[in-house]
């Protein structure tokens, strides 16, 4: 609790045993380990947000694809923000539709699956640097 707390101005109490689920326990690990430093992931496929303002269609080759969402801590039914982005860096993916990237529709998806490997990374961000990130990209935010 003390690595997530690091990262929250509000108070976490770690619940008690009996009132919090085995799959809410992992997700406090998983929360845990991913802002100690970065996780590698494997995936099956994605769809990738594609927005408008967001500059060109994605190439139909294989290339890295990172996608942002800002991170919460969820304990004892409460969701605490935490000031970060989880970062999704899929190291190899592909376009699953050709025709799809050649004429996304302004802010739909487009499903993207692995290349020649199914590796991800994923690391916790600062939201100035997430932001920042995006804006240099001409990518718009996800909402806070």
């Amino acid at each position: 609790m003390q690595v997530i707390q690091a990262h929250s101005y509000q108070r976490i109490v770690i619940p008690e045993p009996g009132e919090t689920s085995d799959q809410e326990l992992a997700q406090i690990v998983r929360l845990a380990r991913l802002l100690q430093g970065p996780v590698e992931a494997t995936w099956t496929y994605v769809d990738f947000p594609i927005h408008s303002a967001a500059g060109p269609p994605l190439a139909a080759d294989e290339s890295p694809v990172a996608v942002m969402h800002e991170l919460h801590a969820q304990l004892g039914g409460r969701q605490i923000p935490l000031g970060m982005y989880r970062c999704v860096t899929y190291l190899a993916a592909r376009v699953a539709d050709p025709d799809e990237a050649a004429a996304p529709q302004a802010d739909g998806t487009i499903r993207l699956l692995p290349g020649s490997h199914n590796r991800a990374v994923i690391t916790a961000i600062p939201a100035e640097e997430a932001i920042a990130a995006l804006a240099a990209q001409a990518g718009t935010p996800p909402s806070r």
